[in-house]
């Protein structure tokens, strides 16, 4: 699994693929694919993510403490990583484009692990977590307004 896991990581970085596969969100005629092309490219990513996260969850029982905490704290860096990797998709296919692969891939590395690192921090994590159950406590007690029997007057 960790192989597999490591030459799909590595196909990553095939020249000329098209990053938008990555967000799934393109559709193939935005691609400019066939359906049975993108289909198949689409499911070989899929089933990469797929082994990738096996492959996490094998080792997750021999990660340092540190890593551990990173994950109980995952919330904001699931909810906020679309942001980060949108605002630095052009920088850094530009940094691509104008240095060594083994430098972009470092800068990639690096602009990650502290992404990572802030969103994982104690008090961001516990900042993020009462904004959604606030938003949602107000979201739920908006939609259960509606369907609450509503007594009558001298009651």
């Amino acid at each position: 699994l960790t192989l597999l896991s490591a030459v799909t990581i590595a196909a990553i970085y095939i020249p000329n693929l098209e990053h938008a596969w990555l967000y799934g969100s393109r559709s193939f005629d935005y691609l400019d694919v066939s359906v049975p092309y993108g289909l198949g490219v689409r499911s070989f990513i899929l089933l990469s993510a797929f082994v990738s996260t096996l492959v996490v969850l094998c080792w997750s029982g021999n990660l340092s403490e540190f890593l551990v905490t990173i994950g109980k704290r995952s919330l904001a860096i699931y909810l906020l990583h679309g942001l980060a990797v949108r605002a630095l998709d052009d920088p850094l296919n530009a940094l691509l484009e104008d240095a060594a692969v083994p430098i972009a891939i470092a800068v990639g590395i690096a602009v990650s692990v502290l992404f990572t690192w802030v969103l994982s921090w104690s008090r961001f994590d516990r900042a993020i977590r009462w904004y959604s159950t606030t938003v949602a406590g107000w979201i739920a007690k908006a939609l259960r307004a509606p369907f609450q029997k509503r007594e009558a007057p001298g009651h």
